[in-house]
């Protein structure tokens, strides 16, 4: 492996790994730390304003992360088990009282946080706020193939909250309603069939750190949380330095489970 600084004149190369985040003027990952750079990486990155990138050169011998990741766990699992992949997300269902500003805001944060765990860019639906419509969303989402979708804009203080409802008549089971942890103490965890149904407070649609920065880890390590391990998330309370190597470090020199300034 050779570690290399190209400057903006050198130019990448197809075979490149990054050894850095490639961002727009916006502070959003446009292409990850860890991409073995081909046709799309590097038309994406060209276009991106930087003056110099870190980069990695495989040499003869040498395994990229991920396919050396594939490994250990195929030889973890040992004979008789097969190691899976972590899940991906399929969609995001947002209540449609959300204003577009607020929408756009939390899209931007939703895909810089799912893209840590290595997820695409979810989809991200607008739908009624009615019992039926979250439902048949739901439903519909599952049967795609979504191994995890997120709820945006429920209530679940209000008994009457259609998502609530829509969880019933989806056939979900609700795993925990409310987390003793702050803040997001509203987020809330389902079942439908296999896949993970997450309902997201207000505050865990922002780029601060919030409850549902506790739970994406395990998610996405494709662990399948109980109502016991989900009330131990309040261990703590609240979120303080204490608690913070809980959460995911999604960008360097802000706090863990932060985006920074939005």
């Amino acid at each position: 492996m050779k570690a290399r600084r190209i400057s903006r004149g050198e130019g990448l190369a197809a075979g490149m790994v990054l050894a850095q985040d490639v961002r727009d003027p916006s502070g959003n990952v446009i292409v990850g730390k860890g991409t073995v750079l081909g046709r799309e990486a590097l038309a994406r990155a060209g276009e991106a304003s930087w003056t110099e990138l870190h980069i990695v050169e495989m040499e003869p011998g040498d395994v990229h992360e991920d396919e050396g990741g594939r490994r250990i766990a195929a030889a973890m699992a040992g004979p008789g088990v097969e190691a899976s992949k972590t899940f991906s997300t399929g969609a995001v269902l947002v209540q449609e009282e959300l204003r577009e500003q607020g929408l756009a805001k939390f899209k931007a944060a939703l895909e810089q946080k799912l893209g840590f765990f290595g997820a695409p860019a979810p989809t991200v639906a607008r739908v009624a706020s009615s019992a039926e419509a979250l439902a048949s969303a739901l439903r519909e989402a599952v049967a795609a193939g979504a191994q995890l979708v997120l709820v945006g804009g429920s209530r679940p203080m209000d008994p009457l909250d259609p998502a609530l409802d829509a969880l019933e008549r989806a056939g979900a089971r609700m795993l925990k309603s409310g987390v003793p942890a702050h803040p997001g103490t509203l987020l809330w965890v389902a079942e439908l069939e296999s896949s993970a149904v997450v309902g997201m407070p207000t505050c865990g649609m922002a780029a601060k750190a919030t409850t549902l920065d506790l739970v994406l880890p395990r998610l996405f390590a494709g662990e399948r949380l109980t109502r016991k391990e989900l009330a131990r998330l309040g261990d703590g309370g609240l979120f303080s330095a204490d608690t913070s190597h809980l959460l995911p470090p999604y960008r360097t020199g802000v706090a863990r489970g932060e985006l920074g300034p939005p």
